[in-house]
């Protein structure tokens, strides 16, 4: 099974706007040298997705015709 190792973050800011609140997210993107980075659209909405794959492999079936029946 591979998978994405990416890291990523939501900051999420809630502001009192009158009598509601108005909530906004921000997503960062973990870079390898350990800094962090605006994610911007690239990001909008997070999916997860999962790869499963498997090695090529083969079988070679045998058998033989039973002429008799019961």
């Amino acid at each position: 099974m591979t998978y994405d190792g990416s890291v990523y973050y939501a900051v999420v800011r809630n502001d009192k706007k009158g009598a509601g609140i108005q909530t906004s997210v921000e997503y960062y993107k973990a870079a390898e040298n350990n800094s962090v980075k605006a994610a911007g659209r690239e990001c909008h909405a997070l999916l997860y997705q999962y790869i499963y794959s498997v090695e090529p492999t083969s079988v070679t079936l045998q058998g033989q015709k039973d002429r008799e029946r019961s």
